[in-house]
């Protein structure tokens, strides 16, 4: 009994240097790959290789530029997307590094 009580303690006491260390580098590889994931998803890169060549094989200058201006439409959508994504993943991180001062605060602030 003793030992499995100083194993929670040790594990306790363990979980701020944890969270901050081993923690924080997991956290920031899932959200690093969860980022170029959906960059690679997007595909903005093969949008953009092919911004000058026109849409189903029409080359008359009308369809060269219905082509462009839907490619540069979607290259402006896929890139907002991206931007969002890259916003959200910043928020969460934040979060995930704030989190565990914020909890202390709130058990510790009501006896202060």
């Amino acid at each position: 009994m003793v030992g499995a009580l100083s194993v929670a303690l040790a594990d306790v006491l363990m979980f701020p240097v944890w969270w901050y260390t081993d923690g924080l580098l997991r956290a920031g590889r899932s959200a690093w790959n969860f980022f170029t994931g959906t960059a690679q998803s997007l595909m903005i890169d093969v949008w953009l290789k092919n911004i000058f060549v026109p849409m189903f094989g029409r080359y008359d200058w009308q369809s060269r530029l219905i082509s462009f201006v839907v490619r540069v439409a979607q290259v402006i959508a896929r890139s907002v997307a991206l931007l969002a994504c890259a916003v959200f993943l910043l928020a969460a991180m934040v979060i995930y590094l704030v989190l565990p001062v914020l909890l202390i605060f709130g058990f510790v602030a009501p006896w202060l």
